[in-house]
């Protein structure tokens, strides 16, 4: 392993948290970082660090005397959850798909409403984790995916709130895709 790059990928500890951006998923996600990546996006600083999960289903099948043998995978699940520490409504609105969340800025008043009965198609968004290493590289997971679990709001004299973001990813795009991961490097 003579390349510079995979030698130096092979001595990075990967230590920290990072910054979670949500967007409603519109069916196309943006080309250029910097459309995703910004302030208006952030969804609060995390508190107790980030988890992608990677879980799938396999099927093994073989003839009688084990001459023969296949291995396929028939289900992928890829999962991201965090705490958010710094919240307001309408974060907490991307977690919940039956609300509906308003910003009355006459009134100055914001309203989060929970529940709609009845069956509820999930919210899609684009979820982008930045993880920033100590030499300014960053560390990119993105999912289009749908909330996943449920909350609690729990007010503690002696700890933030914290509510719990889990999401799980959708495929979209014609390659099945559920997650990308992408590195920067010098």
């Amino acid at each position: 392993m003579d390349d510079p790059v995979i030698k130096k990928e092979l001595k990075r500890i990967t230590l920290g948290s990072g910054i979670l951006y949500i967007m409603p998923y519109t069916g196309e996600i943006p080309a250029d970082d910097a459309t995703v990546e910004n302030n208006g996006n952030v969804a609060g600083w995390i508190k107790g660090g980030a988890e992608l999960t990677y879980e799938r289903t396999i099927k093994k099948i073989f003839d009688d005397l084990r001459k023969v043998t296949r291995v396929f995978t028939l289900e992928e699940l890829v999962n991201f959850k965090t705490g958010i520490m710094t919240w307001g409504l309408g974060i907490l609105s991307t977690l919940i798909s039956s609300s509906t969340y308003t910003d009355d800025t006459t009134l100055k008043k914001r309203t989060l409403s929970i529940g709609k009965g009845g069956v509820v198609a999930e919210k899609e968004f684009l979820l982008r984790f930045v993880h920033t290493f100590e030499d300014g590289e960053k560390l990119r997971v993105q999912i289009i995916g749908s909330p996943t679990n449920n909350f609690s709001l729990k007010f503690d004299p002696e700890n933030p709130t914290v509510p719990d973001a889990e999401f799980s990813a959708l495929s979209k795009g014609g390659g099945g895709e559920l997650v990308t991961i992408t590195e920067t490097y010098k």
